[in-house]
């Protein structure tokens, strides 16, 4: 008994007619769908059929659904501009001032960006504090003003003490930090200044709402104090400085 396999050509049906095994079969194309009878009635399908009953989490058809609004991720470039803006309008001015035999003067002021972090309590040496009325608007802490401090030099030089040691200084400069939100070129004449030396150790006593002088009557002795700062009375590149930190 021989086998005959058909050629390639005869094995591809044509795509263009359907394929039957049975060619007395009515062509796949050429029958119609009909409906199924359901309890011998015969229904179709509904397109947007109503959600089953008791159903909590129901799709509604795609006919139905609307198009959800798209989320757009807003540029890196705009958020990183918002922070710089955020950081720019914080600052402090950083004030220079003079202090001698009791009297103080302002030399320079300069405006620096970032926030102004006040201390919780005063350490040993000398602080400043800042007030407008009886509000105090800024306080800080300046080491060794007023002194020279010296060190010893090398074993073989002649003299050598062994220790280092502190000389009294007739003037002396340091710097004022207040937040840039706390003045104003109108508020500058009721502003006060006040430089304390404390005597007693008071690092462990948090501050309070009080001045410095109600709260460590004892501790600290004052040394100077500015009662008020007159714009006119400042060098000129001062002035024009002070004005321009001050007018936004």
């Amino acid at each position: 008994m021989s086998i005959k396999f058909a050629n390639k050509e005869e094995m591809q049906p044509d795509s263009t007619e359907a394929v039957s095994d049975n060619p007395k079969l009515p062509q796949m194309h050429e029958k119609e769908l009909r409906p199924s009878r359901i309890k011998g009635a015969e229904r179709l399908m509904e397109e947007a059929p109503n959600p089953p009953k008791g159903a909590k989490d129901y799709m509604a058809p795609a006919s139905k659904r609307k198009p959800s609004a798209k989320k757009t991720r807003q540029p890196i470039a705009d958020q990183e501009g918002r922070k710089t803006a955020s950081r720019k309008a914080e600052s402090y001015l950083r004030l220079r001032v003079h202090v001698e035999n009791g009297e103080m003067s302002v030399l320079d002021v300069k405006e620096v960006e970032g926030p102004l972090t006040m201390p919780d309590s005063i350490p040993s040496g000398f602080a400043y504090e800042v007030t407008l009325g009886a509000n105090r608007v800024a306080v800080g802490a300046v080491p060794d003003l007023g002194a020279w401090r010296g060190y010893p030099r090398p074993q073989n030089s002649p003299g050598v003490t062994g220790q280092h040691h502190l000389t009294p200084m007739t003037d002396a400069e340091f710097n004022v930090r207040v937040p840039r939100t706390e003045l104003s070129i109108a508020a500058l004449p009721r502003t006060e200044i006040a430089l304390y030396q404390v005597k007693e150790d008071v690092s462990d006593k948090p501050l309070k709402l009080s001045s410095l002088g109600e709260q460590f009557g004892r501790e600290l002795r004052e040394i100077a104090r500015l009662k008020g700062i007159h714009v006119e009375k400042l060098p000129k590149p001062t002035q024009k400085k002070l004005r321009q930190a001050l007018k936004r």
